[in-house]
């Protein structure tokens, strides 16, 4: 199944949905999910990189550009990088403190 495009919603955007749909079950487990997902990209990208690390100290020439744990490394920076653009722009609503 592809999707369609679409721009991440950076973490105020997040924050004021989660104070303006409080108690409503669904739209909170999809938010606690994104974080979740974006948390775990962190995880894997810093595995990755200790994954590659102790292959190369094992046999330097066993991980070269074309290498699948490479191809994994970039394909998370490449999210990372996408989250983290959309954090850099104006958060689309105010944050909001919800009690």
């Amino acid at each position: 199944m592809s999707l369609t495009d679409f721009t991440p919603p950076p973490l105020e955007e997040l924050r004021a949905l989660w104070c303006t749909h409080r108690g409503v079950t669904d739209v909170e487990r999809l938010i606690l999910e994104v974080q979740h997902q974006r948390q775990t990209l962190l995880q894997m990208r810093a595995l990755s990189t200790a994954g590659i690390a102790d292959a190369r100290h094992t046999d330097p020439l066993a991980i070269d550009a074309a290498s699948p744990l490479r191809t994994l490394e970039a394909r998370i920076l490449q999210e990372l990088l996408r989250i983290e653009q959309t954090n850099l722009k104006p958060a689309v609503t105010q944050y909001c403190r919800c009690s």
